[in-house]
């Protein structure tokens, strides 16, 4: 089982009333158990998650292309288009068009990756009428972006309007050297 913990709104968070304002939320369990994800809220409430370390029987990891999408009003996931690139310990962020970008992680081969993927929902506003909200997500595609300078982990994404600015993190063969570090 997943562990997922909630606090009802910023207003739980103000101080003194942070001790205590997390608690379990109940919810139907994701599909795929996985540490290190990209998560981003999109403009319909729902909650998209990609990517991460898959966790396997017997704690094995491996990095996955699963894409599932929470709904807080039905406490449902259900399953979207995959990555089209398997990554670990990536992040991502939702841009002011509505759009799901997810930027590096650790591939495959376990070097940082500098390849960019964006989630993009038909453009043609909400579900038609009639339309089951899940037919007019199963319409979203993923479409790769150019690369970042740097393959990075254990960075930062982050919306600036319809921009996307990804800072810090790690590089090298194993993450093993600061982006913020000179290196020689």
């Amino acid at each position: 089982m997943v562990s997922v913990e909630l606090a009802q709104s910023a207003q739980d968070l103000a101080p003194p009333d942070i001790v205590g304002a997390w608690e379990a939320a109940r919810q139907e369990d994701m599909g795929v158990v996985r540490v290190g994800c990209a998560a981003g809220v999109m403009h319909d409430g729902s909650l998209l998650v990609a990517g991460g370390d898959e966790l396997e029987a017997g704690g094995a990891a491996a990095e996955s292309r699963a894409v599932e999408r929470y709904e807080p009003g039905r406490n449902a996931w259900s399953t979207v288009a995959p990555l089209r690139e398997a990554r670990g310990q990536c992040r991502g962020c939702v841009t002011a068009a509505g759009d799901f970008v997810v930027s590096g992680g650790r591939g495959q081969n376990s070097a940082p990756l500098r390849s960019v993927e964006v989630f993009q929902l038909p453009r043609d506003g909400r579900p038609a009428p009639g339309e089951p909200d899940a037919e007019w997500w199963a319409r979203g595609t993923w479409v790769v972006l150019p690369p970042m300078r740097h393959g990075r982990i254990h960075h930062t994404t982050c919306n600036l309007g319809n921009d996307v600015l990804v800072m810090g993190g790690r590089q090298g063969p194993w993450g093993d050297t600061d982006l913020n570090d000179e290196v020689r």
